[in-house]
């Protein structure tokens, strides 16, 4: 699906029915945006115009300059996962695009809408090989501070769980991003809230999300 296809589904038909949604290139998402994106990403074939629709969280204040699909899944019965524009009418295809949204995806989103509703959907982790969900819960326990045994637990775990993939760019930079979060905490849990907040902008700014995108778009005339 071209991004000009997705612009008028979505002033057409899903900007109506939710009005809370908001639309940037391929992503439609929930604002106001705050701690955690909640959204649908529009991935398109290579090989021709059909497409799926993830739906996901992603914690901003996990550093990060591109969408993040680790917390969510694809929307659609197994065997139908994929729509095209080409095998039907455009209303047809947006009733089945917010058929998804509605009876799919808006029940996982309203279910983690903070850090506090993520740890009690995804913590604590217990595969050792899934780094981004310890990453994920010890950021968000930091960011939510319970108690300081319980965030300096969930950072033990972390660093466990990393021990094993040191070798990996990637992880180191996950432990040394950690570290800092960690050290900060240690200071004073103010700090590394504060620490957490300037993460989120950055990350926010490196998504092109701003404070204008969570205004209502404006109606096209005509539609």
């Amino acid at each position: 699906m071209k991004t000009a296809e997705l612009k008028r589904l979505f002033r057409r038909y899903i900007s109506p029915a939710f009005p809370s949604l908001r639309l940037k290139g391929h992503l439609i998402y929930v604002a106001p945006v705050e701690a955690i994106l909640r959204g649908f990403c529009f991935d398109t074939s290579a090989f021709d115009r059909s497409f799926t629709i993830e739906c996901f969280i992603q914690p901003l204040y996990i550093p990060c300059d591109h969408l993040v699909f680790s917390f969510g899944s694809r929307l659609g019965k197994d065997d139908v996962k994929w729509l095209c524009p080409e095998e039907e009418s455009e209303e047809s295809l947006a009733k089945k695009i917010m058929s998804r949204i509605q009876n799919e995806g808006i029940p996982f989103l309203d279910t983690i809408k903070t850090p506090h509703e993520f740890l009690l959907k995804y913590g604590p982790p217990d595969n050792p090989d899934v780094l981004h969900e310890f990453e994920a819960v010890a950021f968000s326990m930091c960011y939510e501070n319970p108690s300081q045994k319980e965030v300096e637990g969930s950072f033990r775990s972390l660093f466990k769980a990393l021990e094993r993939h040191m070798d990996t760019d990637w992880v180191r930079k996950m432990h040394v991003q950690a570290e800092e979060l960690l050290t900060n905490y240690r200071k004073s849990p103010a700090q590394a809230k504060a620490l957490l907040n300037r993460w989120i902008e950055h990350t926010k700014s490196k998504l092109g999300l701003t404070d204008a995108d969570d205004q209502p778009p404006r109606r096209a005339r005509g539609l």
